[in-house]
């Protein structure tokens, strides 16, 4: 905290994936679409699983993390014309596989067809 009660925001960092991972699983843990997505089996463990995943593969090495030092608030934003690397798609094709197992197409289409929703300028995507 800084004088005045006030929280501070910083760059999240790999110390923090598990603390942002486990806020996340907590924040939708009743979120009709990701109980959708996930099977109902270990739902809180997927979801860290999930976080876990994306974070340390893809959104931290970009620096667009942000937490609060106790780790209950976090925003992940992908920058415009943001592209994963082959090895990075390569890691959350594993993660996505085990954390979604017999729901993993389920999540695909549907992230696709989100996809194709987004501005065609280039724009900053709070994920």
């Amino acid at each position: 905290m800084v004088p005045g009660g006030s929280t501070m925001v910083r760059h999240a960092t790999v110390a923090d994936i598990r603390r942002i991972s486990l806020s996340f699983a907590r924040a939708f843990s009743d979120d009709p679409l990701w109980r959708w997505f996930i099977p109902p089996d270990d739902f809180v463990g997927r979801m860290i699983q999930f976080g876990d995943g994306v974070l340390r593969h893809s959104a931290i090495p970009s620096g667009t993390v942000f937490t609060t030092d106790d780790g209950v608030s976090a925003a992940i934003w992908a920058e415009p014309g943001h592209q994963n690397t082959s090895e990075v798609e390569t890691a959350l094709a594993a993660t996505f596989a085990s954390c979604f197992g017999p729901n993993l197409e389920r999540f695909l289409e549907s992230a696709n067809l989100m996809g194709t929703r987004r501005p065609a300028a280039a724009h900053w995507y709070l994920a």
